[in-house]
């Protein structure tokens, strides 16, 4: 059996220690973007956070002390959506479908998602959607030299 500390210290987020949570509520916000691995995980899962900054990390990364860096930390906000959507995954409670293309989610998926609403997009999609709002009215994509 695992014996998890109440504080941590962790490679990932050297500047503050860490507190366990044990599904606990913790804001508006029903699910927490891990900063390790990017999935989405629900506020009712164990995890450790860091007080001070927005920094969650699930339990699978919290136990792993060679996270140095994450690249999922960009957000965009995107007319199909009223809230911030953020790089992630949707990790393994993923359920429906894309936003934008109507395809099924897979928890391994890179993808946008509303950590308010558990929404997605394809990050493939946002990326084509943006590409068509810079097309003219005639349907030919602009072009600037």
């Amino acid at each position: 059996m695992i014996s998890l500390l109440e504080k941590v210290s962790h490679d990932f987020h050297p500047d503050h220690p860490l507190e366990f949570c044990l599904g606990k509520k913790d804001g508006n916000e029903r699910y927490k973007l891990c900063s390790g691995c990017g999935d989405l995980f629900s506020d009712q899962s164990l995890y450790y956070k860091c007080k001070d900054c927005e920094i969650f990390l699930d339990l699978g990364c919290a136990i792993l002390n060679n996270i140095k860096t994450s690249s999922y930390a960009e957000e965009k906000l995107h007319y199909s959506h009223a809230h911030f959507l953020r790089r992630c995954k949707p990790g393994p409670d993923a359920r429906g479908s894309c936003l934008m293309c109507e395809l099924p989610l897979t928890p391994s998926a890179v993808s946008y998602g509303c950590s308010q609403c558990y929404l997605f997009a394809h990050e493939r999609c946002l990326d084509l959607s943006s590409r068509d709002s810079t097309s003219s009215a005639s349907g030919a994509p602009s072009h600037t030299p």
